[in-house]
């Protein structure tokens, strides 16, 4: 025999919604977004090397193409971004 128990819900709430909240749906999800000193240093570490990573990536793709005479997009502002000027919109300079 199944006993009911008495929950609340907030009234702008799906019942779906208000029993994924009760299980703690959603906790997971939050703990690997939550930024501070929560996270673990192994955590961090593997945060900075996508980073990098990205960043990495993002100035060799830039450079073959300003390289190649291509039309490129300042990776800070996007704005239009020559090998022998720079970025017009912000200044930054690819070196």
């Amino acid at each position: 025999m199944k006993i009911a128990r008495k929950t609340t819900r907030r009234s702008n709430q799906s019942p779906s919604a208000h029993r994924a909240r009760r299980r703690g749906a959603g906790r997971a999800t939050e703990s690997l977004f939550r930024t501070g000193g929560t996270s673990t240093p192994l955590a961090q570490e593997a945060l900075r090397s996508e980073r990098d990573r990205r960043l990495e990536e993002v100035v060799l793709t830039t450079w073959a193409a300003l390289s190649a005479g291509h039309p490129v997009e300042c990776p800070v502002c996007g704005g239009p971004l020559t090998a022998s000027h720079g970025c017009r919109h912000c200044g930054s300079k690819l070196s």
